[in-house]
């Protein structure tokens, strides 16, 4: 399977890590940027890239761009969408996780993601591609 498809699934991760959303965020107000997350498969570096994510009613939304400097060919983009099941900030301070899911814009997959906040603004991005499980490292800014 593609690292793409992965990846996609690993941004949206990220995107969820962006949990320092205040319970008060208005719909469409930015509410998160992650920093760069990468990982590894075989030889090659997976880097996923995420845009500042809003807040829509229940989820964070946003986009994510993979870039696989080896394969060019590899590279995907689309959309994130995070479902929040209470306040972010509350999931945070728990170190829980949230489940969400990217629809890549390249090839029409939408592959399932889970973040896990791991303290101190680090969060860990898990996407499971059927083929192996990339997990993706990143920060909030």
């Amino acid at each position: 399977m593609r690292p793409t498809g992965l990846a996609a699934r690993t941004l949206f991760c990220c995107a969820a890590l962006l949990a320092a959303v205040p319970s008060s965020v208005a719909d469409g107000q930015s509410v998160v940027r992650l920093s760069p997350a990468h990982t590894r498969v075989g030889l090659a570096k997976v880097i996923l890239n995420v845009s500042e994510l809003t807040f829509e009613k229940d989820a964070l939304v946003g986009s994510y761009e993979v870039l696989v400097p080896l394969a060019p060919w590899r590279n995907d983009r689309g959309e994130v969408r995070l479902k929040l099941d209470g306040p972010l900030d509350e999931i945070m301070a728990s170190g829980g996780s949230v489940e969400g899911s990217g629809h890549s814009l390249e090839d029409g997959r939408t592959l399932p993601i889970v973040c896990r906040f791991l303290g101190g603004g680090r969060v860990s991005i898990t996407v499971d591609n059927g083929d192996r499980i990339l997990d993706f490292r990143s920060r909030v800014e």
